[in-house]
């Protein structure tokens, strides 16, 4: 693909030839002779990187590779230690496993549902009740959980209920309320403010009823049985990727999922764990909301460049709006930062790759396929009567850099490719699931 682009700081315009896939050759500049007319287009071009530069312009860092562990001290470095351990059960983990806890935010104790199992013989009536399903996460998340499931010969039941498109705490407290009435033997539950579902989950609870809270929050509640990513340590880890490729320095655009839910609430104390030891880094004015949609990130974004003409040199996210963040300064013709890409996309990667030469990237896969799997896998060993044994089991987010990238993109994808990275692994394996279990026979 050929393509005209300015380099601004170095003062040409070229042609720019970039194959489908990363390689040291396939990604340098290659310049032909303009006719022209291209020197008119280059002209243009060039007055648009001086009309930038004098407007304020983002001007982005030097292209810079870092690996993916942190630093021990200095920016880029945090310190996440384990949590409150009272029942030992953290400390009884294998190491790979055991690691997954650091910086995560709540104890863990024994479950209240170890020796849980139905009052009844199979088949068993699942319960799913989910907040909105509007993006890839949220479909595919679901979409293998209820499948997974419903292949289950125990299971002769799954109800599933969201809020559709809508983020609509009210209504989804209420559909859940409904859903507890119907005396579901389990149910799986995704909220996003924990402490409104809090009484719910009790309630449910003291019926018998097991509830198995996904990913975005933690409940205060001993009823709650948490499968999470460590939404502290993950998006600190991308983020101690993305202020190293700042050089350190620099001022870095905040951006928000939804303010006030669990999973952006750990991610920014995770991103002001990794700022505390930049002193060379202050936060832009102002911040970004996304809810986790890339149309609506790209939206805010322009808004924002729009009113702060100030320089960018790196985002720290959330989760799962970057390629609209991209689109957004490409739009504005501002150079992309690094962006700390938690919850990559395809069109993320697509364009880490096809950049290689102006952009690095850090991403944090969530691989939304073995989540659903992962959920569908306690739901099954708890009704096996297996017994849960932790309050929160922690789930593996892999993290993509300059040496491994190749992993993780693939060939066919472009900026315009929607849809999330299925990844070659990711979250829990089967036999790390079983370590969280009392038998550990569980599943097979």
């Amino acid at each position: 693909m050929f393509d005209i682009r300015a380099d601004c700081s170095q003062g040409f315009v070229g042609i720019n030839y970039v194959t489908s896939w990363r390689g040291s050759a396939a990604m340098k500049s290659v310049f032909r002779t303009f006719s022209l007319v291209s020197l008119a287009a280059a002209a243009a071009l060039l007055a648009a990187c001086g009309a930038s530069s004098s407007g304020g312009g983002s001007g982005a860092v030097a292209p810079k590779s870092v690996e993916a562990a942190p630093p021990a001290s200095g920016c880029g470095s945090y310190e996440a230690s384990l949590p409150k351990d009272p029942d030992g059960l953290v400390a009884a983990l294998p190491p790979k496993l055991k690691a997954l806890y650091k910086g995560y935010p709540t104890p863990i104790r024994k479950s209240v549902w170890s020796g849980w199992k139905p009052k009844h013989d199979p088949p068993y009536h699942v319960g799913i009740q989910w907040a909105q399903v509007n993006n890839d996460f949220q479909r595919n998340v679901t979409e293998t959980l209820k499948a997974d499931l419903e292949k289950d010969p125990d299971v002769g039941k799954v109800t599933f209920q969201s809020t559709g498109n809508n983020i609509d705490v009210v209504a989804e407290l209420q559909q859940l309320e409904s859903l507890i009435r119907s005396k579901p033997d389990i149910i799986v539950l995704q909220e996003l403010q924990p402490k409104a579902f809090v009484s719910s989950i009790n309630k449910a609870g003291k019926a018998g009823i097991p509830v198995i809270v996904a990913i975005d929050s933690i409940p205060e509640t001993k009823y709650a049985v948490n499968l999470q990513y460590n939404t502290f340590n993950a998006p600190a880890s991308v983020a101690s990727m993305t202020v190293r490729q700042m050089g350190g320095k620099g001022n870095v655009l905040m951006a928000h999922a939804i303010p006030g839910i669990g999973v952006d609430t750990e991610a920014f104390r995770g991103f002001d764990a990794i700022l505390k030891n930049c002193p060379n880094i202050k936060k832009a004015e102002g911040a970004v909301y996304g809810n986790f949609v890339n149309a609506i990130g790209k939206s805010e974004t322009l808004k924002y460049l729009a009113t702060h003409p100030e320089k960018i040199d790196g985002v720290l996210s959330t989760a799962a709006i970057t390629s609209g963040m991209m689109s957004a300064f490409e739009q504005t013709g501002r150079p992309v930062p690094p962006i700390a890409d938690t919850g990559a996309s395809k069109a993320s990667l697509a364009f880490w790759r096809d950049n290689f030469d102006s952009y690095r990237g850090s991403a944090g896969i969530v691989p939304e396929v073995n989540i659903g799997s992962s959920l569908a896998g306690v739901v099954k060993r708890m009704l096996t009567g297996n017994g849960v044994e932790f309050s929160d089991i922690v789930g593996d987010i892999p993290l993509v850099t300059d040496s491994n990238l190749d992993d993780w993109v693939e060939d066919s994808w472009t900026f315009q490719t929607p849809g999330d990275p299925p990844g070659p692994t990711g979250f829990l394996t089967e036999s790390d699931l079983d370590q969280f279990f009392r038998s550990s026979k569980a599943g097979e």
